[in-house]
């Protein structure tokens, strides 16, 4: 096994904020690993250009999770929220449920992960709702997972690595 422990790290400033901001998707297809450029499971510096759509996911209940597994891969986890059902939008996330997308999740710190970089993300669940009072939720809860060998790697600006937002 290769690598080394080269830091230590100090106490981080306590402006850190958690949640989702926003989420791209496109339909994902599959790239030459010399195509997709950066630190594995650290940095992207370079992904083909490619049109993504943006969801603003305006909720708390928005979550991302990596979890390294006993076969030594990364499960990432992204489950968000997305308010008021209509047609136009209930037609394209059902579209969602028979392709593997490209997903990117973008946090309040700034920073982008690219999710299923590899090997793409399936949509694992679509619940609809509409609650039973007027103040409940309304809208769609989506749950998206990839499996990959790295972390998601990081960057900090969508055009600066290939992306162009519709």
């Amino acid at each position: 096994m290769s690598g080394s422990v080269n830091k230590g790290r100090l106490e981080p400033c306590k402006n850190t904020l958690s949640g989702v901001k926003n989420v791209y998707f496109w339909k994902w297809q599959s790239y030459n690993l010399s195509q997709i450029t950066g630190v594995r499971g650290v940095s992207l510096t370079a992904y083909p250009s490619t049109v993504v759509f943006k969801y603003p996911t305006v909720s708390d209940a928005n979550t991302y999770d990596e979890n390294l597994g006993e076969d030594n891969a990364y499960d990432q986890s992204l489950t968000v929220t997305l308010k008021k059902i209509d047609l136009e939008y209930n037609q394209e996330l059902s579209n969602y449920q028979n392709i593997i997308l490209g997903v990117i999740v973008e946090d309040y710190n700034g920073l982008f992960r690219l999710m299923g970089a590899f090997n793409g993300v399936e949509l694992a669940d679509l619940n609809v709702g509409i609650g039973s009072g007027r103040a409940d939720f309304n809208g769609y809860k989506l749950t998206l997972e990839a499996k990959e060998r790295f972390k998601a790697p990081l960057f900090t600006s969508l055009s600066g690595v290939g992306f162009n937002i519709n």
